[in-house]
């Protein structure tokens, strides 16, 4: 690993860093969960594991699944950590989905607008 990373200069490759690529790689998996015309059996399985099967998106944003570890816990904390960094990387902030998100309560209740999701009206900059 350390030669793949490691810069030509170095005697290394120079390809990529290795934790960022395996990240890139469960974050491609969101997307086909996401995308409407992909459709495979375990993506049925996967969106079971959601909390919110029926509200993918506001599940995925807000990293909510039926069990606290596992494989989905996993990917979406990796879509977290890719979400922030990509925000950093271009100078902004993430835009954080407002429904369920635990960090954004009304006298420690969280938000949930049926009317507004079913706009969808998702984020803090749709508002």
């Amino acid at each position: 690993r350390d030669v793949i990373t490691r810069r030509r200069e170095l005697g290394g490759l120079d390809i990529f860093r290795f934790s960022d690529f395996i990240i890139g790689l469960k974050v491609s998996l969101i997307n086909k969960i996401l995308h409407s015309n992909f459709s495979h059996p375990w993506k049925n399985i996967v969106i079971n594991q959601l909390k919110f099967p029926d509200y993918i998106a506001i599940s995925i944003e807000n990293s909510l699944t039926t069990n606290k570890c596992g494989f989905m816990l996993d990917i979406l904390n990796c879509y977290t950590e890719w979400k922030s960094k990509s925000a950093e990387a271009s100078g902004g902030t993430a835009d954080h989905c407002i429904w369920k998100n635990p960090l954004i309560t009304d006298i420690g209740s969280k938000f949930w607008n049926p009317l507004l999701i079913s706009k969808n009206i998702l984020y803090l900059s749709q508002l």
